[in-house]
């Protein structure tokens, strides 16, 4: 029987969901001469220079970006339901936010497959803000799970 205060896996798991599509997961870096930078969310992006919001933009374009911080919101749950321990959860939540600048380290680099012939970037450079592995983080620290 679950004691009063103790936190709850479908809880957390439906907040840690909520901050993952709602949030930015990344400041996106423009590096092509006239483009825009902008903060990138799952159901929405903001660019800056012009002050508009786009809605469901990135939903499919930048699934590869975003998909692991899914991982580490499955493997919170798993640690509050007792299935995961608090340092493989830390670690795929680690691995989550710096996916995506892995994926963006060859534009960094300017290697040649991501440079088109006109000299433009062909994929995007995305900086992670770690709010999802923070939160989660503080939720595992100062909420730990009850073990009966």
């Amino acid at each position: 029987m679950k004691r009063i205060g103790e936190p709850r896996p479908l809880f957390i798991g439906i907040i840690m969901i909520l901050v993952a599509l709602l949030v930015p997961f990344a400041y996106h870096l423009d590096l092509n001469p006239f483009g825009w930078n902008s903060f990138e969310a799952v159901l929405w992006r903001y660019v800056l220079p012009i002050t508009s919001f786009f809605i469901l933009d990135n939903a499919v374009h930048l699934f590869p970006y975003y998909a692991f911080g899914f991982f580490f919101v499955i493997q919170i749950v798993r640690h509050y339901q007792g299935k995961a321990s608090r340092l493989w959860t830390l670690i795929v939540g680690l691995y989550a936010e710096i996916h995506p600048f892995l994926l963006s380290l060859p534009v960094l680099l300017r290697l040649p497959s991501t440079i088109a012939p006109g000299g433009e970037v062909m994929y995007p450079v995305l900086i992670p803000i770690p709010v999802l592995l923070l939160l989660g983080a503080a939720l595992i620290y100062l909420r730990p799970p009850t073990r009966a």
